[in-house]
């Protein structure tokens, strides 16, 4: 009994000292991590970040060391990746990092690379909708027509601008329509159509030396687009009057403006390819808006073609309009008239029609031949004074121009289609002649 009396006096002494060596070190350690606590929140405040805050990892914790970083509220840190650094013993270590003793910590905005570039941009009848931004993919913007459409997205990353929408500054500067409203509405005769509850005239006429009549439509807001053979060396003064539908009779919603320039396309006459007749394009430029200046917003750009009409559009249904004949060798049309027509293919134009070969820029039109005795059926066609009109096709429910009437033989004759100048390759040229002048 003496013995296990010893031996168990013995043992709780024991733990009576470690058990207060334990209460000591604990003491000790809760003492430390306020102590550590106290100082890394002390040089916080003594280095507060303008516009931002620190974030600390271990703070108020029985850590053994504490990490706050420099984060922004916004804008961008001065010094870089600015942390400090805290070893929690006694007494406390701190360790400042990337920025030192009399530095001032603040989150700057930084101006956005793309503000200048996107703010230089000329969006017609729209505007750019920033969607979203970030350093690494850069901003993205929603291209937002007047009208409210929403024609896709264009980027800007590093100030440098992208979009797969074609042509994008002037994407809203078009007359789009949808197919039941194309169709239900395109009766040019009366010269107007429907798109989108708006009414538009695709069609003007264009006077030559106050004697000449020639068509065309309108490209842009200073240009229209007619036949390099309406722009003939003699030409000395070009009239287009806008909104009329009949050329004898003054429309209420008819204006005219004087040309100030105009540009033949410069292959125009060249033979070298076999035929100095294609290439047909002009281009006429007015001193004032041409769209700002109608009073009655019934003046409207058509759609370009995005790709060549030829052969996606063989065989569709199409129209051309205009003040021309309405028959070989007779008297300019008073009412604006128009004609449905059909695009040829090359091989089927060649093989039904009187050409042996087509450039690159002819697309052929007319009626088919639908009695099936080897020639194109005639009928409906251009004639004189229907020169640079436009040939305008129903594209996804756009109305689009495909080509402007160039040449043909006679009138709507039998196995005599007519032959026009794509708008599709001419749209670079047209594209660096508004540029360049």
């Amino acid at each position: 009994m003496k013995i296990s009396s010893l031996i168990f006096g013995t043992a709780l002494g024991g733990w009576e000292n470690k058990w207060a060596t334990m209460q000591k070190d604990g003491s000790s350690q809760r003492s430390a991590v306020s102590a550590c606590t106290a100082e890394m929140q002390s040089t916080m405040d003594r280095f507060s970040i303008e516009n931002g805050f620190w974030d600390c990892k271990g703070l108020g914790e029985a850590v053994s060391s504490i990490s706050c970083k420099a984060k922004c509220s916004s804008g961008t840190l001065n010094f870089a990746k600015s942390e400090i650094k805290a070893k929690c013993k006694d007494p406390p270590a701190l360790k400042l990092k990337n920025f030192g003793e009399g530095d001032e910590l603040k989150c700057e905005e930084q101006p956005d690379p793309c503000d200048g570039p996107i703010s230089e941009l000329n969006i017609v009848k729209g505007t750019l909708e920033l969607l979203s931004s970030s350093a690494k993919k850069g901003n993205q913007y929603n291209l937002v027509c007047d009208d409210g459409e929403t024609m896709g997205t264009v980027k800007c990353k590093n100030g440098n601008i992208s979009s797969k929408i074609t042509n994008f500054e002037s994407a809203c500067d078009r007359f789009l329509c949808k197919e039941t409203e194309a169709m239900s509405y395109f009766n040019i005769g009366t010269g107007e159509w429907n798109c989108k509850t708006k009414k538009g005239k695709v069609f003007f006429r264009l006077t030559l030396n106050h004697l000449y009549t020639c068509g065309g439509f309108v490209v842009h807001n200073n240009w229209v687009v007619t036949a390099a053979h309406c722009c003939f060396d003699g030409v000395f003064n070009i009239r287009a009057t806008f909104g009329d539908r009949q050329k004898n009779n003054w429309d209420s919603s008819e204006y005219s403006m004087d040309a100030i320039s105009w540009i033949q396309h410069p292959l125009y006459g060249d033979s070298s390819d076999g035929t100095g007749s294609n290439q047909d394009w002009c281009m006429v430029k007015f001193a004032s808006d041409i769209i700002a200046n109608d009073p009655d917003d019934k003046v409207a750009m058509p759609c370009l073609p995005t790709e060549n009409p030829i052969p996606s559009q063989a065989g569709s249904a199409c129209w051309l309009a205009g003040w021309g004949s309405t028959s070989y060798g007779g008297s300019l049309a008073n009412d604006l008239q128009s004609v449905g027509v059909n695009i040829f293919g090359t091989d089927y134009c060649i093989e039904k029609g009187y050409k042996t070969e087509l450039e690159e820029d002819d697309i052929c039109a007319g009626v088919p031949d639908l009695d099936d005795d080897g020639d194109a059926d005639g009928g409906k066609d251009a004639c004189q004074g229907d020169s640079g009109g436009p040939l305008v096709c129903d594209i996804d429910g756009r109305a689009t121009v495909i080509a402007i009437v160039s040449r043909g033989v006679g009138c709507a004759w039998k196995g005599f289609p007519g032959v026009n100048s794509s708008i599709f390759v001419a749209k670079q040229w047209i594209e660096n002649t508004i540029r360049n002048n």
